[in-house]
C-alpha cells in the first residue's frame, strides 16, 4: 500500500467500525507526495522503498527533503501518543539489566565471556586463563573501538589455536545499497 493512501484506508476503517459523529470529524493531513517519483531497484536481494530513498539521498537533495517531510508528517500524526510511547519506553528500559555478564565458556585453557556495563552501548569481550579467579584479559573493548564513529558493528571474533592472536570482523561505516 502506498504511503499516500494508508491514511485514507485508516480513516475509512474507523468510520466503518464506528459510525458516530465523533469519528466522522477525524481528518488526517495529507502526507508528503512524490513517492512514485523514486524508483525501486532489485538486485540480488529485496530492496525496500526507504533503503532506496536513503541510498539515492546521498546524491539527491530532493530525496533528503522528502524524507524530512515524511518524518515530520509521521511525528505530527503520532504527537498524541507521545506520553504513551514514553511510558512504554521507560518500562522496557526499566526491565533491562544493564550490568550483565554472559556465562563463561571454556575453550583451549581459557574461560571466555562478555559483559555489558551500565551507560555503555557495546559489550566488552574478556577471558581468564585456567580459572575464573585468574586475572581478567580484555580481548575487545567494543565501546572504545566505537568511539567517534557514527555507526559501529562488531560481528564477532575468533581466537587462534595457540591463543596468541584474535581475528575479528567489524564495520565502521554503514552504507545503504546503491542503485
Amino acid at each position: 500500500m502506498q504511503s499516500t493512501q494508508w491514511h485514507y484506508y485508516l480513516y475509512r476503517a474507523i468510520l466503518k467500525k464506528r459510525r458516530s459523529e465523533d469519528f466522522k470529524a477525524i481528518r488526517f493531513s495529507c502526507p508528503p507526495g512524490g513517492r512514485n517519483k523514486f524508483r525501486y531497484v532489485y538486485k540480488f536481494r529485496k530492496t525496500t522503498h526507504r533503503q532506496l530513498l536513503l541510498a539515492e539521498g546521498q546524491k539527491n537533495p530532493k530525496v533528503i527533503d522528502y524524507l524530512k517531510a515524511e518524518n515530520a508528517y509521521t511525528d505530527s500524526l503520532m504527537a498524541s501518543t507521545e506520553t504513551l510511547r514514553q511510558t512504554i519506553y521507560n518500562e522496557i528500559v526499566g526491565r533491562i539489566k544493564e550490568d550483565d555478564e554472559t556465562y563463561p565458556s571454556f575453550s583451549d585453557g581459557y574461560y571466555y565471556y562478555s559483559r555489558t556495563e551500565k551507560g555503555k552501548q557495546y559489550r566488552t569481550y574478556c577471558r581468564r586463563k585456567g580459572t575464573m579467579e585468574a586475572p581478567e584479559e580484555i580481548i575487545f573493548d567494543v565501546n572504545r573501538m566505537a568511539e567517534g564513529k557514527p555507526a559501529f558493528i562488531f560481528a564477532g571474533y575468533s581466537i587462534s589455536p595457540d591463543n596468541s592472536k584474535a581475528a575479528y570482523f567489524s564495520m565502521k561505516q554503514v552504507r545503504m545499497p546503491s542503485s
